[in-house]
């Protein structure tokens, strides 16, 4: 797989993740905070959606090493605390 595909499929679980979290989790209310979140989580989406159709002309790595291990990692380590706080509160 295509590093740049790694990391745009990281960020569209984290994305999809915090869509969830925003809709079904927060028992949805009209805050600033959850619609910043929102916000938030609509343009990861489509950022991580255009880096899964565009990685091979505008990638945003173009091979495995720190960047993209970096990248990756660090998404799933909100994606992990993301469910963490789905299921816990």
């Amino acid at each position: 797989m295509h590093p740049s595909r790694a990391v745009a499929l990281s960020l569209l679980v984290v994305a999809l993740l915090t869509l969830l979290q925003v809709g079904i989790a927060d028992r949805p209310r009209l805050t600033a905070v959850a619609v910043l979140r929102f916000v938030g989580g609509i343009v990861l989406l489509v950022g991580s959606l255009y880096g899964l159709l565009r990685y091979e002309t505008s990638p945003t790595v173009t091979e495995y090493g720190p960047k993209a291990y970096l990248l990756v990692g660090a998404a799933s380590l909100w994606a992990v605390g993301l469910v963490v706080q789905f299921f816990s509160g």
